[in-house]
């Protein structure tokens, strides 16, 4: 992978770290790998990243970052179960638009296991949960959906959207982004349609 290298230092060391945190044996890298790979200096790298954990958990944030810009537009919702399905709408344009990124937030194997520091992955990825939670919690209040623990619905839902996202990053189903949207905004609604049932 090429990094253009008129962007600024800071966004093609992320894009580079990325792209190579996704390859098996990614916990060998090091940080003097990535410059080589950069045509920097190590000591570039270190100017903006402690070490390769900084590293990891800055590109943590900036893939939940992302993330929650995509869930933010359920605020176009009306209804709480409008708002509901707009931020699966954003989960879906996210795991289009972003299929890194996806893949390292939710399909890599215990995201970034270099990371010694469990307490502050959570910290990063809690947020979005958050909204999630709240979402739910909204529509449960509305009687849009069936009374019940409001996590145990959030992870629900959390868990459909990204099978559903999946299999488009994963390339089984060879959709196109159109059809991938298609696709989950249909199975999502069928999804609703059946929690609501059992109300």
């Amino acid at each position: 992978m090429t990094v253009a290298a008129d962007i600024p230092l800071r966004e093609r060391i992320l894009t580079l770290a990325l792209d190579r945190f996704l390859l098996p044996g990614h916990e060998q890298l090091s940080m003097r790998q990535l410059a080589g790979e950069l045509g920097v200096t190590p000591m570039a790298l270190y100017r903006h990243f402690q070490n390769k954990e900084d590293l990891q958990l800055h590109l943590l944030q900036a893939g939940f970052t992302r993330f929650g810009g995509y869930l933010a537009r359920s605020e176009a919702g009306v209804t709480p179960i409008e708002r509901l399905e707009r931020m699966a709408e954003g989960f879906t344009a996210f795991a289009i638009e972003n299929p890194g990124y996806f893949e390292l937030l939710f399909l890599s194997s215990r995201t970034l296991p270099g990371l010694r520091d469990r307490e502050a992955v959570k910290a990063v990825a809690l947020p979005t949960y958050r909204v999630l939670l709240e979402a739910t919690r909204a529509c449960i209040r509305a009687g849009d959906l069936p009374p019940s623990e409001a996590h145990e619905t959030a992870r629900d839902v959390l868990a459909f959207c990204v099978g559903q996202a999946a299999l488009y990053v994963s390339g089984i189903m060879n959709w196109s982004p159109e059809a991938a949207r298609s696709a989950a905004n249909n199975a999502f609604a069928r999804y609703i349609m059946r929690l609501r049932s059992r109300r």
